[in-house]
């Protein structure tokens, strides 16, 4: 579970209790969390609160372990018997990616100093009152990686001689989706717009321009067009909606298209873009404009993390299986940008509607196309994005 710049109130960089990251197994009174489980379901003011809050409800022990949770959540996970989540921790009852990538589980990746549903649940334990805050929750289910974004709060409650903390997450997803759509209408349309009335003015004022105006509104109708269609295919990608178009690709056809998509003005704009030509025999089995989506967005993401005058370089290597396409820029992330870098709506510029273009690339690229897209970035070595192919196209 991740959330905005930091996970702790106030911005401050959440410190986790090294005691939370032992694992449930390891623990000589596991017995003890069942036994709590069967006061805590058993107890009036438990069932209340299960009852009256609306959203999911979880119930957590001292050591953050679930002992209680309310039907919605039970449904919302497809569990028959809430015995099956007892004893979890929230992470890995809900999913979360992050909760699986070391043996300790929820709280132990690097990723989790930045989860707002931890820093509310730490925070509400240690100044024994209410704490708000954001998730945005990446699980996968059935091969599939959705992001899911919460409204979270913590809460204190006193079971004899145990403090709990209720911990209710508000699915607020729609409301992140539509106002990234709104924010797209306001900022980028509303830019794109205006340059095109800018020059569309010229035509009527200044005769000696009219090729070159037409040439730029030309441009500026085709990116407005682009990037529409991209941000719709997303959030079809995102509903489930979208389907896959298999083809051959010539890949320097297609990496020439991708050369296309920033002459002129946009991120492109001062900045060098190579793209090493390869043999006119590659060719790809994979939907053609997914692929030019993804590629897009590893282009304009290393564009936009180059400095003026840089250079972005793209490859394409065949190697042992289908391939890959590889995009280096000279810039590295820092810690915490790289730990969050795939996360919706999360980026390092300011204004909202941000942020889709990582997140974009892994959704298309992993969910519908069946690669894999990953990075690495070192300080002197540069950031470098790649897009390895599936060994079999996916229908």
């Amino acid at each position: 579970m991740q959330a905005g710049p930091s996970g702790a109130p106030g911005g401050q960089m959440l410190k986790i209790p090294m005691e939370k990251h032992r694992r449930v197994e390891d623990r000589p009174w596991v017995d003890e969390v069942h036994e709590l489980a069967r006061r805590s379901v058993e107890n009036p003011m438990v069932r209340a609160v299960l009852d009256s809050l609306e959203g999911l409800v979880m119930i957590l022990d001292e050591e953050r372990r679930v002992v209680a949770a309310n039907p919605e959540l039970m449904e919302s996970l497809d569990l028959g018997e809430a015995e099956r989540l007892i004893g979890n921790l929230p992470g890995n009852a809900m999913g979360c990616v992050h909760a699986g990538e070391t043996p300790l589980g929820c709280g132990s990746a690097p990723a989790c100093v930045h989860c707002g549903a931890l820093g509310a649940i730490l925070s509400s334990q240690a100044h024994r009152g209410p704490v708000p805050g954001e998730c945005c929750l990446s699980v996968r289910r059935g091969g599939r990686l959705e992001a899911c974004e919460f409204q979270v709060r913590a809460t204190p409650l006193v079971l004899g001689a145990h403090r709990l903390t209720v911990l209710v997450l508000q699915d607020i997803s729609a409301r992140k989706r539509r106002e990234v759509l709104e924010s797209l209408f306001f900022h980028e349309v509303r830019a794109v717009v205006q340059d095109i009335a800018a020059w569309s003015g010229t035509l009527g004022t200044d005769p000696g321009v009219p090729g070159e105006a037409a040439r730029r509104i030309h441009a500026l109708s085709t990116r407005l067009d682009q990037r529409m269609a991209g941000k719709q295919r997303l959030f079809e990608a995102e509903a489930g909606t979208l389907g896959v178009k298999l083809g051959e690709v010539q890949v320097a056809a297609c990496l020439a298209r991708v050369q296309a998509m920033f002459q002129g003005p946009g991120p492109g704009l001062g900045r060098t873009l190579e793209v090493e030509a390869p043999p006119p025999s590659a060719r790809i089995q994979t939907d053609p404009d997914l692929l030019l989506h993804v590629l897009g967005d590893m282009v304009a993401n290393a564009l936009e993390a180059t400095p003026a005058g840089g250079t972005v370089q793209v490859r394409w290597e065949p190697g042992a299986g289908p391939g890959r396409f590889t995009v280096h820029n000279p810039g590295a992330m820092p810690e915490e940008v790289a730990l969050r870098v795939f996360q919706r709506t999360f980026s390092t510029k300011p204004g909202p509607g941000r942020g889709l273009g990582t997140y974009a690339m892994k959704i298309l690229g992993e969910n519908l196309l069946g690669g894999r897209v990953h990075f690495r970035s070192a300080p002197g070595d540069g950031t470098l994005f790649t897009f390895d192919l599936p060994r079999e196209a996916r229908p």
